[in-house]
């Protein structure tokens, strides 16, 4: 009996402190100069990446359910896992331990602490501003955060919850079964109220504009996040890895575009601040991106050291691995091993571009495709609910 008691406090202990590792490793990787970025962003070097951190803990996989740790092995994905070339093995097996892989933001930290005063709050925030859901798809951004990371809480903030609902998420949630999803109404003056952005609502500027919505949801994010805390993703970002190791941050798009489709931020953050008054003192209604991602690019470029030197600027490779005009549709994933396993170690999120798939496909999209093989291995439940027609992939 005292023997065994004295094996379980080992365990217990040896949990513990690989936990504390990653904490410590992840906390280090945070303190970094976003000004010096900023300054020398276009050198490859700086996208150099680094040797993720590994750590399969009982607690993740513990606190995540059985349904969304586990994979779907009716996918006719896992027939010719043997077969595969190592890269698409690689990928595979990976996305079956969700929430074990630890990427840090860069390879440039500063230096190893383990402050808590760049923590952030374990809350990820959804937007679907539009009535109906247009593609039942977009439900893998929220499945694939779910998976994960398994301690965090995940709201998507929606328009209308009964059409929401109506669309056939309804079922997805019931087989999803997690009690870490909230679906919540949208309130936009409840996010505005007392920042910035509130005489240019209260004054309907946002009405001045060809696209309302989506700029109302550019500055939802950011008054959401002031007051909250947290990270917000956009719902097509495919998560293929936690992002418990980004900090304070936000993500380049490209070597001279940052993007508000990923943002991490303490709550209160001053940097949060500087984005809303950015966002009001230079809007421009009808310039696309321009009070979005081109935004945010502004507010840091100006943001003083003192407010950004521990801001995290991550590669593109981190969220943005394609870009806009790539067509990633197109590539079939088991001509693209490398491709997969730079994704399964490389990426915290993968944005996938929705907006470009939908003006541009009438057609289904092939569920072999890279895009498609992402969505299945990682939203086994949505294509349990799903059919690959209703999630606009063929069979």
């Amino acid at each position: 009996m005292a023997a065994a008691l004295k094996m379980q406090q080992y365990l217990t202990a040896l949990v513990a402190v690989a936990v504390s590792t990653v904490v410590i490793m992840c906390l280090g990787f945070q303190v970094y100069n976003s000004d010096r970025l900023l300054r020398d962003h276009s050198d490859s070097r700086a996208f150099t990446d680094p040797i993720a951190i590994h750590e399969h803990t009982s607690e993740n996989i513990s606190n995540s359910s059985a349904v969304l740790s586990s994979t779907d092995t009716n996918d006719t994905l896992w027939n010719s896992l043997e077969t595969l070339e190592p890269g698409c093995r690689y990928f595979l097996n990976q996305s079956r331990k969700p929430g074990t892989l630890f990427i840090p933001p860069t390879t440039t930290a500063a230096s190893q602490t383990t402050s808590s005063k760049f923590s952030i709050p374990q809350k990820i925030m959804f937007l679907h501003y539009n009535e109906n859901i247009e593609s039942p798809k977009l439900l893998c951004s929220v499945e694939s955060a779910i998976r994960q990371n398994p301690n965090h809480a995940v709201t998507i903030y929606v328009q209308n919850p009964e059409k929401f609902n109506a669309t056939g998420a309804k079922a997805w949630i019931e087989a999803l079964n997690s009690n870490q999803l909230r679906i919540q109404p949208l309130d936009w003056f409840s996010a505005m109220a007392g920042t910035p952005l509130e005489p240019w609502f209260t004054s309907e500027t946002f009405k001045k504009s060809a696209w309302v919505d989506q700029n109302l949801g550019n500055a939802f994010r950011l008054g959401m996040l002031w007051k909250t805390g947290g990270v917000y993703m956009d719902m097509d970002i495919v998560s293929v890895n936690p992002v418990g190791c980004m900090g304070r941050a936000v993500g380049w798009q490209t070597k001279k575009l940052l993007n508000n489709g990923f943002l991490s931020m303490q709550k209160r953050d001053p940097v949060l601040w500087r984005m809303m008054n950015e966002f009001v003192k230079r809007f421009r209604g009808y310039k696309w991106g321009h009070n979005g991602p081109s935004a945010v690019t502004r507010a840091i470029r100006k943001c003083p050291k003192s407010i950004c030197k521990n801001l995290n600027l991550v590669p593109p490779e981190r969220f943005y691995p394609f870009e806009y005009k790539d067509r990633h549709e197109d590539l079939q994933w088991t001509q693209h091993c490398d491709l997969m396993r730079s994704l399964a170690d490389r990426s915290v999120g993968v944005h996938y571009w929705n907006k470009r798939l939908g003006k541009e496909y009438g057609e289904l999209i092939s569920s072999n495709s890279v895009i498609g093989v992402l969505m299945r291995a990682h939203c086994p439940v949505l294509f349990r609910v799903f059919s690959n027609a209703d999630l606009g992939f063929s069979e």
